[in-house]
């Protein structure tokens, strides 16, 4: 690669800024990507590299997923909601395209930097919910919160202007990173304070997503987090010991923290069935939605309903005699059913290509990271619209692409060959 110390650094700084966009607002998160798109390509124009054409093919699959929205605006009668989807996604596109082009300027160190700013940014957050909810002197009534009056989740929330579900998806995938790199440090006995620091960050991020109450967020953690451990304990038993303990932690943790004990009582007390008048919550809402879902795919399960999914959906929702559908729109809240119900069944088998190529490709090289972003994901997929929010479309571009960059260039083969 060609020297050019002075761009390259920009290029790292303007990286690090993109890891770091749970802290940021959707307009800063749009400008930081410009800046960094810019760079990379100058640095591919300037080291003019020769790429593989396997490399194209394996990062292809987010963009191809984004087809789908590029046609739609040609099927709709709403051009302007189409083109507003499209450009909400266009970020399936941006990394995609950019990690090809100069992923191969990203070495370990400025990966490890990444994504420990990532994770810092997510300490960030808690650290300013944190000033602001002790201003408001809301510690003191810790033991009342429930799942209906949660000052933590709404404070929190409404300073990042980021919906909890994205916070919490944020902070496990945070811990989550924050315990990798703290093990490393732990059994390369580098810098065990570091170790230290890391380790005390992850607990932080685990114990606000608890406080924010997101439940989905937990159900993740639950599930993650014994896989996790038997990727990276070798004796067996070991592992075994330290997943029941961890559990056990965190079922205690969670019977003592009113917020989320709450969220879940919600669930199990509540009938599965849909929302009556005012007598409704967020999971009877669910119920009624998935019926329509399932309503809507019975009646075009082939080619879907383009940009029209949401005026049918909201067509259906009004046949229940509740005012839960009449104060604003509902989305699928299922991904697997978005991307069926929009792309008909090619964009639901894009996405569950995408999401079991991503766990094989993690599996076989042994990528624990990559593994827990991808079963978050997938997790998370199962109640929320996870390519409908900004930082949910940037939270699943930018690890996919950072991720498989990462296994293309370390085990695959160096798809790029500097001229």
């Amino acid at each position: 690669m060609k020297n050019n110390k002075k761009l390259n650094l920009i290029q790292s700084i303007s990286t690090y800024a993109i890891f770091g966009f749970p802290l940021f607002f959707v307009r800063v998160n749009s400008f930081l990507v410009i800046i960094w798109s810019i760079l990379s390509f100058l640095i591919f124009i300037i080291n003019n590299p020769k790429i593989e054409k396997s490399a194209v093919i394996t990062f292809s699959l987010l963009p191809i997923y984004l087809l789908g929205y590029l046609i739609s605006p040609f099927f709709s009668d709403n051009l302007s909601g189409s083109l507003f989807q499209l450009e909400k996604r266009i970020f399936l596109l941006v990394f995609p395209l950019f990690f090809l082009l100069a992923g191969f300027s990203i070495d370990e160190n400025k990966k490890k930097i990444s994504l420990i700013c990532f994770s810092i940014s997510c300490l960030l957050i808690c650290i300013i919910g944190s000033i602001h909810i002790t201003n408001l002197n809301g510690w003191v009534n810790f033991s009342e919160v429930d799942s209906f009056k949660n000052i933590y989740r709404e404070e929190i929330s409404n300073i990042m202007s980021t919906h909890p579900t994205y916070l919490g998806l944020s902070f496990v995938f945070g811990s989550f990173i924050a315990v990798e790199y703290a093990m490393n440090y732990f059994k390369n006995k580098s810098d065990f304070k570091f170790g230290i620091l890391l380790s005390f960050i992850s607990l932080i991020l685990i114990f606000f997503t608890i406080l924010i109450a997101v439940r989905i967020a937990l159900i993740a953690l639950v599930i993650i987090s014994p896989i996790y451990i038997f990727m990276k304990i070798k004796k067996k038993k070991n592992a075994i010991i330290v997943g029941i303990l961890s559990l056990a932690f965190f079922l205690l943790l969670t019977y003592f923290t009113p917020s989320i004990y709450s969220r879940f009582e919600e669930s199990f007390k509540t009938s599965l069935t849909p929302p009556k008048g005012k007598h409704h919550n967020s999971t009877n809402i669910r119920v009624a939605i998935y019926s329509c879902c399932i309503e809507l795919l019975e009646s075009n399960w082939l080619f879907g309903f383009g940009g029209e999914l949401q005026n049918n959906l909201n067509t259906c929702l009004s046949k229940f005699k509740t005012e839960a559908f009449k104060i604003k729109d509902y989305n699928t809240h299922n991904q697997y059913f978005h991307s069926w119900l929009s792309f008909g069944i090619f964009g639901f088998l894009i996405y569950i290509l995408i999401i079991f190529s991503s766990i094989y490709l993690a599996i076989k090289y042994k990528n624990s990271l990559f593994l827990v972003f991808i079963l978050l994901c997938a997790i998370f997929s199962l109640t929320e619209n996870i390519l409908s929010i900004q930082k949910g479309v940037i939270f699943f571009s930018l690890f996919y692409s950072f991720f498989i960059n990462n296994i293309y260039q370390s085990h695959i083969k160096k798809y790029i060959s500097i001229q």
